[in-house]
C-alpha cells in the first residue's frame, strides 16, 4: 500500500510594490450602505500630505466643507473636527457628492466669498502717519534706508518718502523689511546726518 503525500496548493506570489509602479497609486475605499446592501467603491485619491488644501487653516477648511455640504466625521465632538478629518471629508465622495478638488475651491468657493474691503484714509499731502508698536527700548534700534524711486512707500507700519528715506526701528523689523522688500538696506548714522545737513 502506497500513501500519497499531500501537499498544500501553491500560493501565488505577490510581487512587492513600491507604489511608483502603474496601477499601485493610493486608493481610497468608500463604503456606502444602501437598502440593497453594501457597495464598495475604490477611487484614486491625492495623498493628504500633497494636497493643496494643507495650506488652509482649520477654520477655512470648515467653511469650505460647509460650502460644499460635506459631512465631516469627527472623532472627538468636544474639540470639533481636526484638519485631517476635514481634509478626508473634502477628498471623500462617500456621501453621494463628488470629492472637492482644488479647482472646485478656486473656481466655485473663492468667487462666492464676499470681497474684503479695506478702508483707506486720505491724508493731506505732507502728513506722514506712523503706526508702530513701541517697546520703549530704542537703544538697540537700527537705521533703514529706502533706495527705491517711489515717492512714498509704506511697509510694516513704517512710511518712507523720497524726502525722508530713513527710519529707525527694532532690528527684527528691519531684517524683515530688508529681506522681504527690494530697495531697502541698513544705513549708517553718518549718512543720515549728511542727508539732513
Amino acid at each position: 500500500m502506497t500513501t500519497a503525500k499531500k501537499t498544500a496548493p501553491a500560493r501565488p506570489r505577490t510581487p512587492s510594490m513600491t507604489g511608483s509602479e502603474a496601477g499601485t497609486e493610493a486608493v481610497a475605499t468608500t463604503v456606502v450602505v444602501t437598502t440593497e446592501g453594501i457597495i464598495e467603491v475604490a477611487e484614486p485619491v491625492e495623498p493628504l500630505s500633497k494636497s493643496k488644501f494643507m495650506s488652509l487653516d482649520v477654520d477655512e477648511l470648515k467653511q469650505v466643507a460647509d460650502f460644499f455640504t460635506k459631512d465631516v466625521l469627527v472623532s472627538d465632538p468636544e474639540f470639533g473636527p481636526s484638519k485631517r478629518e476635514l481634509l478626508a471629508s473634502l477628498a471623500s465622495s462617500g456621501d453621494g457628492s463628488d470629492a472637492v478638488t482644488w479647482d472646485d475651491y478656486t473656481t466655485l468657493y473663492l468667487p462666492a466669498q464676499p470681497i474684503k474691503e479695506s478702508v483707506v484714509e486720505q491724508q493731506p499731502a505732507g502728513v506722514v502717519p506712523t503706526v508702530v508698536e513701541d517697546d520703549g527700548d530704542e537703544s538697540n534700534w537700527v537705521l533703514v534706508k529706502m533706495e527705491r524711486k517711489n515717492p512714498r512707500y509704506d511697509v510694516r507700519g513704517y512710511t518712507f518718502t523720497t524726502g525722508h528715506p530713513f527710519h529707525s526701528m527694532p532690528p527684527d523689523k528691519a531684517e524683515k523689511i530688508i529681506l522681504s522688500t527690494e530697495g531697502f538696506r541698513l544705513a549708517l548714522p553718518s549718512e543720515v546726518q549728511e542727508y539732513y545737513n
